[in-house]
């Protein structure tokens, strides 16, 4: 089974129209055999911060006026600009969203249709007429034959749905400004003028615009001011694309058949895969953070200037916390976040907004699509806190602490048995680290103590490697992931396995033995884009570490990091 890519993030603009059709098809059409290979994720789109999580984007059928207003008023017309035409990442419009990805449209009042723009061609809207002239028609579109390579005949014709439809009136020249001589036409708007941001999206907006689409006989209903580059009796443009930009008049969404959906979204992963690949990753756009609460604060109540760097909410929730060391981890905790965002983005603290995912886990909100941001993961255990950030694009980290001894399971373990103690957690496990747990408890060089930290080991990548995910122990995959090249990091004193020549494992520090071979695996293949790091801290921690998208990470040297000389300054 081949390994699934770092996901996408595909987002359907849920204003208005038909965006649940479009749902459905994009998650039949990420089951089909070239697709399914991506992770995917599909989302609603209605805020800036929402569309700022998205690779791609579909802009559905509707009313395209209403859509654009509705954009305006809830402040997203503006990142949608700058999300198709500045960072000209893949985008689909069907019908209305035809509409309002063209730089051009015609039969409409001055004023009463903004547009995105990113085609450039002029659309006569409602070209077919009203809601009652609506109509279906069979459609030859080559394109879709690349939908479905294992198949040596033509595609079966795709039925068109065409609801006050409009057409592509003209292909209009590349211009880097606006289309001004297309704008002293009467009732006719144009999209405003933007320069795209970077060589990726520059190339793209140079591309000329291609026809994907024609409806035949029917360009006898044109109004007689229409130019077209084609010979007129082929038709009417129905689908063209320009880059990575694609719009149809008809209602793909509408009919069931997810042939379009699954062409457009292997052009996404071309796409986004490309320019990640192109990304510089920069080693210095990591973090490794450690404090050790386990002195901080120790008096009857936290620092009031500290709790107030963060928003009042935040504060009330480490306040609920009844034991002290509680708040301590939290307050803790939530400064390392913010103090991340501010070192790597050289973001302002005052304006950096934290949130959760879908999946509960903490993330930062970048002000617009095309802001920086970064993913980070946090975890305590026992006093000790750790955070792992990381700005690369598409990149994911997962963090996780355990303490050993803790919970004092020696005695537990010598009660029921070693090996009844292990199966305790077989709904954890896959069945081959659980063997790996037994077989070393069951030699006979091992005690206890050995036992409680190679499962402590597989614990703490298993977690790590959850929260890299987003998902948590109740993940439905939960056993199908296994951990090889795994033993229980010696702690500090140990000096069995030391590496003198690694900065980690030094004699002096707090580290005892690190490992940077272990590897995961999900459904007997190896997971190939994915770092695993373990180490042991003192005597009684061990830190678990995974990455995934990072091709050049080169494990973790944590920085131990002091609240007041170190974070403090951030928020300033």
């Amino acid at each position: 089974m081949a390994t699934k890519q770092s996901p996408i993030t595909v987002g359907v603009l849920a204003l208005q129209g038909a965006f649940v059709e479009h749902l459905r098809l994009l998650n039949a059409a990420s089951q089909t055999p070239s697709n399914s290979v991506q992770e995917w994720n599909f989302l609603e789109v209605r805020h800036a911060t929402e569309l700022a999580q998205c690779d791609a984007l579909i802009i559905p059928g509707g009313e395209s006026t209403t859509m654009a207003l509705v954009a305006e008023r809830s402040n997203i017309l503006e990142p949608l600009r700058e999300f198709v035409k500045v960072l000209r990442n893949p985008t689909f419009g069907t019908c209305a969203g035809l509409i309002l990805l063209s730089e051009s449209a015609n039969r409409t009042k001055r004023g009463g249709q903004d547009l995105v723009g990113g085609l450039d061609v002029r659309v006569n809207r409602n070209h077919f007429g009203r809601q009652v002239e609506s109509f279906e028609a069979p459609l030859d579109l080559p394109f879709l034959a690349s939908a479905d390579p294992d198949k040596d005949s033509p595609s079966e014709p795709f039925r068109g749905i065409f609801i006050r439809a409009p057409v592509v009136e003209k292909l209009l020249p590349n211009m880097s400004g606006e289309q001004v001589e297309e704008g002293e036409k009467p009732e006719t708007v144009i999209a405003p003028s933007l320069q795209p941001k970077g060589s990726s999206a520059t190339a793209a907006t140079g591309q000329k615009v291609e026809v994907m689409g024609i409806l035949p006989g029917r360009a006898d209903r044109l109004s007689s001011t229409a130019s077209l580059t084609l010979d007129e009796s082929e038709g009417d443009i129905v689908a063209v694309r320009q880059g990575n930009v694609f719009g149809t008049s008809f209602h793909p969404e509408l009919t069931g058949d997810a042939r379009i959906h699954a062409w457009w979204l292997a052009q996404v992963r071309a796409s986004v895969l490309a320019r990640r690949n192109e990304e510089p990753q920069s080693k210095d756009s990591t973090l490794r953070w450690l404090v050790d609460t386990r002195e901080l604060w120790n008096g009857e109540s936290l620092p009031a200037d500290l709790l107030g760097l963060l928003p009042a909410a935040t504060q009330r929730s480490i306040l609920a916390y009844v034991q002290h060391r509680d708040q301590k981890h939290s307050l803790a905790s939530h400064l390392l976040k913010y103090a991340a965002v501010a070192k790597l983005l050289h973001i302002p603290w005052s304006d950096i907004t934290l949130a959760a995912s879908e999946k509960k886990k903490p993330i930062y909100q970048p002000p617009s699509p095309n802001a920086p941001t970064l993913d980070f993961n946090i975890s305590h255990q026992a006093g000790l806190i750790a955070l792992v950030a990381d700005t690369g694009r598409g990149v994911k980290v997962g963090v996780d602490i355990v303490c050993v001894g803790e919970r004092n399971e020696i005695k537990e373990i010598k009660e029921v048995g070693v090996r009844d103690w292990v199966k305790m957690y077989e709904d954890v496990f896959s069945d081959a680290d659980l063997t790996s747990i037994l077989n070393e408890a069951e030699s006979s060089k091992a005690d206890e103590v050995d036992t409680l930290r190679l499962f402590y080991t597989y614990w703490a990548l298993k977690e790590a490697y959850l929260k890299m995910t987003g998902d948590a122990l109740l993940a439905p995959w939960l056993r199908e992931v296994e951990f090889r090249r795994v033993r229980a990091p010696l702690p500090r004193g140990s000096s069995e396995y030391y590496d003198l020549s690694n900065p980690d494992e030094a004699p002096g520090t707090p580290w005892g033995d690190t490992l940077h071979d272990v590897e995961v695996w999900r459904n007997g293949c190896k997971v190939q884009d994915t770092y695993l790091w373990v180490g042991a801290w003192e005597t009684e921690y061990i830190i678990a570490v995974a990455v995934e998208g990072r091709a050049d990470y080169a494990g973790p040297v944590f920085e131990t990091v002091d609240v007041e000389r170190n974070i403090r300054p951030l928020a300033k």
